[in-house]
């Protein structure tokens, strides 16, 4: 959908986005351009109701790390429901300018990403390696605690070198995007930053009793799933 948008954009400049649609699919056969239309509604639909899924599930796991909670049928019902009410108010609350504002989202959304993904990109390839004592994670009095302090740290401080790099159209721009002209680089600012930064925060970690731990772990999840011994047939 993302290539067919470019190509109708480039075709039907003036043109809506249903409009631009229809027209290049009936550019080709008359009636294509609505076939088209109901191909995508259906593609649309399943999207949705990911969306409203992982929305679901990413409330009710912020919840859970507030007061535990038991994810029963009704209660992924309930937060199905509310993720589709608040998503349909946001729609409807939109201003015209959809367009712009939507990009806006895009951008700013990419903005708290980028520290994000390289303290996780070093913390799993460079620092830990991939190993990991997953029940831990889940406990916030185990060996990883309720914060880690170093990420934390280079996730804000990547998030800080960023912002002069800033280009939201209409609310802010940063005085190093102004002097490019609006062109925003910030994450090839914050991404090595924030990554190199956590580096040198953690390389220095003593992660013996996570290797320790993350191995009982792994031992005693092969005992769970051993297959019980298959008993011999008689004839």
């Amino acid at each position: 959908m993302i290539a067919l948008g470019a190509l109708l954009l480039a075709a039907y400049p003036n043109a809506g986005q249903v409009d631009s649609i229809v027209s290049g699919g009936d550019a080709i056969f008359k009636g294509y351009g609505t076939f088209t239309l109901a191909i995508a509604l259906i593609g649309l639909v399943s999207v949705i109701a990911l969306n409203l899924y992982s929305g679901s599930l990413a409330g009710l796991a912020a919840l859970d790390t507030i007061a535990p909670i038991k994810p029963t049928l009704n209660i992924r019902i309930v937060g199905v429901v509310v993720i589709a009410i608040l998503g349909t108010a946001g729609a409807l609350l939109i201003p015209g300018d959809f367009l712009t504002g939507y990009n806006n989202f895009l951008v700013v959304l990419i903005y708290f990403l980028t520290p994000w993904t390289a303290v996780n990109l070093v913390d799993f390839y460079f620092i830990r390696k991939g190993d990991y004592a997953i029940r831990e994670i889940f406990n916030p009095r185990g060996t990883y605690g309720r914060w880690n302090w170093r990420g934390l740290t280079a996730y804000l401080a990547g998030f800080a070198v960023m912002i002069p790099f800033f280009n939201v159209v209409g609310f802010f721009t940063g005085p190093v995007a102004k002097a490019a002209n609006g062109a925003d680089f910030s994450i090839f600012i914050g991404l090595p930053f924030s990554a190199i930064l956590y580096f040198l925060l953690a390389r220095g970690q003593d992660l013996s009793e996570e290797h320790r731990i993350a191995a009982s772990d792994e031992a005693e999840l092969e005992r769970m799933v051993e297959p019980a011994a298959m008993p011999t047939p008689s004839f």
